[in-house]
């Protein structure tokens, strides 16, 4: 559209995008009933690591017929077993919006700029059953732009452009407090599974997660044409500065594997690992570079059927 005549004009656009999907996940056979629930919480219930099933794995759907066989304080009791199967209601919303405006400051002399805006929201995905472990993964992207073009003669025309970019994402699950305990896997209750996919069993938030990403891109471009007899000469830099604030440090909360119930509640993992940074370390990392791009080129025009390229191109990313 326009907003002054012959000199300022804008451009818009807007979509609105949104996703609906239901699906299951994986059943697991040997989660305990409602009545394996009581029968552990009074035998065991204080210890943390049965508090930790007790509190994120819901009671069997329905009894398979077999049993845990578990010993307490020199009292044996037979635990009984179910399957379990949880369901999801995946989703997207996504909003994209853009602008642009143009203005003529003179004959010779544009100005011109650009933002572009991508909002999205996905949850539902990844690990199904138990129950607040599928993924919640918002992110959004910007992006401006602004650029003075110059008509400097008849044969010179020069184009200066600065831009910027950013970029954040996070990847968690639906339920939070599933953070608050290490990835435990039970493989005799068919919990098993550290990492996260949809055929993962175990309860705790997945080792490879949560994790999230920021970046910021910092940009300037110029770019001199030049036209002389058959040559057209172009010359042009750009220079950008990165900086990136990421967190991912798989095992930061820990891995507990208990073969069976009764390990569980003796607190003998067979697999205990955490990776927790070096005493002064960080868990965040903040990353900066700046990157520098240089070239010349040439077009020489030979002959009407003969036309020559070449040029030369200097870099030195910083990364």
């Amino acid at each position: 559209g326009r907003i002054i005549k012959d000199k300022t004009f804008f451009f818009g656009s807007l979509q609105r995008w949104t996703q609906r999907q239901l699906g299951s996940g994986y059943t697991i056979r040997g989660v305990p009933t409602d009545q394996g629930k009581q029968m552990l919480q009074q035998l065991a219930g204080s210890r943390p690591q049965v508090a930790a099933l007790l509190k994120f794995m819901p009671a069997a759907q329905a009894p398979i017929g077999t049993n845990a066989r578990l010993t307490v304080g020199g009292q044996t009791v037979q635990i009984p077993l179910g399957s379990l199967t949880s369901s999801t209601a995946g989703f997207g919303n996504n909003w994209q919006w853009s602008g642009r405006i143009d203005h003529q400051l003179t004959q010779k002399h544009s100005l011109g700029g650009r933002f572009l805006f991508n909002d999205n929201v996905s949850g539902g995905s990844g690990q199904v059953t138990p129950p607040g472990l599928t993924i919640q993964q918002p992110s959004r992207q910007q992006a401006l732009s602004v650029w003075l073009t110059s008509m400097l003669s008849t044969r010179s025309l020069n184009e200066v452009r600065l831009s910027y970019q950013r970029f954040a994402s996070t990847t968690a699950a639906s339920d939070p407090a599933s953070e608050s305990i290490p990835s435990v896997e039970i493989p005799e209750l068919g919990m098993t599974g550290f990492n996260s996919a949809v055929n993962r069993t175990a309860i705790g938030l997945a080792l490879n997660l949560p994790q999230f990403r920021f970046n910021n891109v910092y940009q300037i471009q110029e770019t001199f044409t030049h036209t002389q007899g058959a040559h057209s000469l172009k010359f042009g830099l750009d220079l950008r500065r990165s900086q990136i604030k990421s967190f991912f440090l798989p095992q930061i909360r820990g891995r507990l594997v208990y073969d069976t119930l009764q390990t569980l509640a003796d607190d003998v993992a067979s697999v205990a690992n955490i990776n927790k940074p070096l005493p002064g370390g960080d868990v965040i990392a903040y990353c900066y570079w700046d990157d520098y791009y240089f070239f010349a080129q040439d077009t020489w025009r030979i002959g009407k059927s003969l036309t020559l390229n070449y040029g030369l191109r200097y870099e030195t990313p910083g990364n």
